[in-house]
C-alpha cells in the first residue's frame, strides 16, 4: 500500500474552508458521488489520478478519492475504486490523526496533524515530521525539520502578491489566458508540506492562502552526483481556476546531457 507521500515521490523522483472549492460532481470513473461509510452520509470531494511510465511494468496507475462528511471535513482517503483500501481521518480537540485501516501493513505508525487557529503548524514528530510557520495573513513562509539526525532542515518562502517562491527551487510561470485566476495546489503540497499533508487539506485551507499561478516548471539543486532536475509542467483548469489535468515531464541534466526520466499524468475529479 502506498501513502499520503507518494505523491511528493513521484515529482521529486524523476479549519477554514474556502466555498469555491466545496462542489461535488457526479461518478465518474467508478467513484462514487455519495456513501455511507460506519453508518455516516459522506459526499466526493476530490480524487487523484496517477499515471506514471514504468520500465518493467509499462505503466501504474494509483487512484486516490477523497470524502466528506457534512461538516466538509476529510474524513475517508480511499485507495482505488474497490474500497480495498480506506484511512480515515478524526478529529479530537486540535488534532487530526490519520488512521490506517488496514491492520496487515504499517506505513501509517502514528500520523497527526495539530492545528492552530485552524492551521496546521505541525505534523507527526517521527523523522519525517515538519513544524510551520505563517504570517499574520495566514500565507506560509516556513517549514523546518528539527528531528532529522544530520541536523534541522529549514525552508523559507516568500510571497509576491499571490505567488509563492523559494530560493532552492526556481519556479516559472505561465502569464495568464483568459482565466485571471490559476490555484498552484501543487507548488504546497510539493514543497510547502513536503507530501506530508493529504492534498484536501491544502485545498480547504488548513495550510493558509492557496498560491496562484499556472506553473510553467521548476528546477531542483544538484544531488550529490551533480544531476539537476527540470521538470516541465502542462495544466488544464476549470472554471473556478482548479487544475483539473496536468502533465509533468521531468529531465536530468548532468555534464550538459539531458536525458527525459519520466512523465506523470495527474487527473484531478472534483
Amino acid at each position: 500500500m502506498m501513502n499520503v507521500r507518494k505523491a511528493f515521490q513521484y515529482s521529486l523522483g524523476c479549519i477554514i474552508p474556502f466555498s469555491i472549492m466545496l462542489s461535488c460532481t457526479s461518478a465518474h470513473n467508478g467513484i462514487q458521488e455519495n456513501i455511507t461509510f460506519h453508518g455516516e452520509q459522506l459526499h466526493h470531494y476530490l480524487t487523484v489520478i496517477y499515471d506514471e511510465p514504468t520500465v518493467n511494468q509499462g505503466k501504474t496507475r494509483d487512484t486516490i478519492s477523497y470524502y466528506c462528511n457534512a461538516k466538509g471535513q476529510p474524513v475517508l482517503e480511499r485507495w482505488g475504486t474497490d474500497s480495498l483500501h480506506d484511512c480515515t481521518f478524526t478529529y479530537v480537540g486540535d488534532t487530526i490523526r490519520y488512521n490506517e485501516m488496514n491492520p496487515q501493513t504499517k506505513e501509517h505508525p502514528d500520523v497527526y496533524f495539530i492545528l492552530k487557529d485552524g492551521l496546521i503548524i505541525e505534523t507527526s514528530s517521527d523523522p519525517a515530521g515538519w513544524r510551520y510557520t505563517y504570517d499574520k495573513q495566514r500565507r506560509l513562509i516556513c517549514r523546518d525539520e528539527p528531528n532529522v539526525k544530520c541536523g534541522s532542515v529549514r525552508w523559507d518562502f516568500q510571497w509576491k502578491g499571490t505567488q509563492i517562491s523559494n530560493k532552492n527551487v526556481k519556479t516559472t510561470y505561465r502569464k495568464p489566458k483568459k482565466q485571471s485566476t490559476c490555484y498552484n495546489f501543487r507548488y504546497l503540497h510539493l514543497f510547502g508540506s513536503t507530501g506530508q499533508v493529504p492534498l484536501p487539506f491544502i485545498t480547504l485551507g488548513y495550510m493558509g492562502m492557496i498560491p496562484e499561478g499556472d506553473m510553467e516548471g521548476y528546477k531542483l539543486p544538484k544531488d550529490p552526483q551533480g544531476c539537476s532536475y527540470t521538470i516541465q509542467i502542462t495544466s488544464d483548469y476549470d472554471r473556478k481556476g482548479r487544475p483539473v489535468h496536468s502533465t509533468e515531464i521531468t529531465t536530468s541534466i548532468k555534464k550538459n546531457k539531458k536525458k527525459v526520466d519520466s512523465k506523470l499524468e495527474i487527473e484531478y475529479i472534483w
